[in-house]
């Protein structure tokens, strides 16, 4: 029993003489002497970001545990399905037990359309092309004053603040002279008194050989009547030559209404 409290005694001095040891609770965000912490940030939350080809996560990004050495990082907006956004690329060394920050900016990109195209674009009083025209910009950047000049239109400003998903387009108004708005008139004037000259025509063509052909239809029953008392060759005679004077105005009635309906619908 005395060997036994001896023994007890002699392995509790041996734990207090044992050297002491870190241990690091699993929340604390520490670093590990072989692994780096990566935070990364963008101008757009919710950005997907890619370390060496593996997605770890949405921006704001804490990425712990990365291994010490080279690494490719790809960034890619949120808005998958507007191709005026872009993916940002990156290639970085950390070291071991190192703490990163990293701040990105995808920028904004502009796609500015007028109507028509071919007009050229201003920024400030500086050319910068011609539409359609992607203008690139940082995200700090203030929206610049652009102007649109087209021969023949007058100048346009465009308003970059209502572009939709970064498209904008812009209709120019046309510069009208005095002779260019007469043969206009003149020519709307031309189109449409030949319009109703047509539409005209083809309703009095189809009233007039209307009416014929009721006229022939009577006169060929008249007939008939007569050769129904008398039974002569010559009252049979007029009945055919009446009949065929019919409806050869009855056809030409019905084509002067398809005329007049077809000229009736496209005015």
């Amino acid at each position: 029993m005395k060997g036994f409290a001896i023994l007890c005694a002699v392995l509790f001095w041996g734990v207090l003489q044992a050297p002491a040891q870190d241990i690091v609770p699993p929340d604390s965000g520490s670093v590990s002497a072989t692994t780096a912490q990566l935070n990364i940030q963008s101008d757009v939350d919710s950005a997907i970001v890619f370390i060496d080809s593996a997605r770890v996560g949405q921006t704001p990004l804490v990425a712990r545990g990365v291994k010490a050495g080279f690494h490719r990082l790809k960034i890619v907006h949120p808005d998958l399905t507007n191709w005026l956004t872009n993916s940002i690329l990156d290639s970085l060394e950390v070291q071991p037990g190192e703490e990163k920050v990293l701040r990105y900016s995808f920028g904004k990109r502009y796609l500015i359309l007028s109507v028509p195209s071919g007009a050229q674009l201003f920024i400030g009083d500086s050319l910068g092309g011609s539409t359609p025209y992607l203008l690139s910009m940082h995200e700090k950047d203030s929206l610049p004053s652009i102007t649109l000049k087209r021969a023949g239109y007058d100048s346009a400003l465009v308003d970059l603040s209502e572009a939709q998903r970064g498209l904008v387009t812009v209709s120019l108004k046309k510069i009208w002279t005095a002779d260019q708005r007469g043969d206009e008139s003149e020519q709307i004037e031309y189109g449409e008194s030949h319009g109703t000259f047509r539409v005209y025509l083809a309703g009095a063509i189809t009233v007039g050989f209307g009416a014929a052909a009721a006229y022939f239809k009577i006169q060929a029953d008249d007939q008939n009547s007569r050769y129904l008392q008398d039974f002569s060759s010559a009252s049979q005679s007029q009945v055919h030559v009446y009949d065929t004077a019919a409806a050869i105005s009855l056809c030409l009635a019905e084509v002067g209404f398809g005329f007049f309906a077809y000229y009736l619908l496209a005015e």
